[in-house]
């Protein structure tokens, strides 16, 4: 599941794996999607996500989060251009 389906370009860091249940409920109720860059930019490696009208964590590995946030800030530097 691509956690950022916004972006301008895609990375395989930016993609999740959900059980079923909560790979629907991501794509289909995710009350949360405006808010996923902004919850990146927190120095805890989890995501809490409204899916469905629950709040669901989402937890990474250190090196998943760091690797996330810098493709994330790889665009934040190409979008604010020379």
């Amino acid at each position: 599941m691509e956690l950022l389906n916004v972006l301008p370009k895609r990375f395989r860091e930016c993609f999740i794996a959900l059980c079923p249940n909560h790979a629907a409920m991501f794509k289909l109720v995710n009350a949360s999607k405006p808010e996923i860059r902004a919850l990146l930019a927190g120095d805890k490696p989890e995501l809490r996500l409204t899916l469905a009208g629950q709040v669901t964590p989402v937890l990474f590995t250190e090196v998943h989060w760091t690797d996330v946030r810098a493709c994330l800030a790889s665009l934040e530097t190409v979008e604010d251009g020379p």
